[in-house]
């Protein structure tokens, strides 16, 4: 993180899926981490058949039931189910402390036959290819809410975080780029 910011540096994040019912909570119950990040967000053919106002209900649900008072909720925002700041209003009126911009872009990838390749039609795009819309739904949500608003989506370098804390973001996650290269966070944080 940059050193003007360093509140953020070192924090453990837990991570749960707010789904369904019943409230979430970080694996090894709530001593395991430093916090809740929900994903209150529903799959593309849900969303299709919700509609908006349906969906930021169901978001608001997720969110008051994961946010119990004992750790904190960061709620990770879909790009696709309608305008995230609205689901960043939402996430931010029904309890949570930062919402996350953001999940991954829906997609399909096609056999010449039309069969998906992913296993299911539609699957999430994330990596570098979306860094640039990110980027712009992170500026766009930390305009208009209160809560801290953390950039995701497409980091593989510091000059990346930077472009994130420039957007309005107050901290940022780093999560395919681990997969190619397990030593990227111990790259970026000494190149900050």
């Amino acid at each position: 993180m940059p050193k003007e910011d360093n509140s953020r540096k070192g924090v453990r994040v837990a991570r749960a899926v707010v789904e369904g019912t019943g409230a979430a909570s970080p694996p090894g119950g709530p001593a395991a981490g430093a916090g809740v990040e929900g994903t209150p967000h529903c799959a593309s053919d849900e969303y299709r058949t919700l509609g908006s106002a349906a969906y930021l209900e169901q978001c608001a649900q997720r969110i008051r039931a994961a946010a119990d008072g004992r750790l904190p909720v960061w709620a990770k925002l879909s790009p696709c189910a309608g305008d995230i700041v609205d689901a960043a209003r939402t996430a931010q009126d029904a309890g949570a402390q930062a919402v996350v911009c953001a999940n991954t872009y829906w997609g399909m990838a096609l056999q010449a036959d039309g069969s998906s390749r992913l296993g299911s039609m539609v699957g999430g795009l994330s990596g570098p290819a979306i860094r640039p819309l990110s980027v712009f739904q992170t500026w766009r949500v930390a305009q208009e809410v209160a809560v801290d608003v953390v950039g995701c989506g497409g980091i593989v370098c510091a000059a990346d975080v930077k472009e994130y804390m420039a957007a309005g973001a107050k901290a940022v996650e780093i999560g395919t780029a681990n997969f190619t290269e397990p030593e990227t966070i111990i790259r970026i944080t000494e190149a900050l």
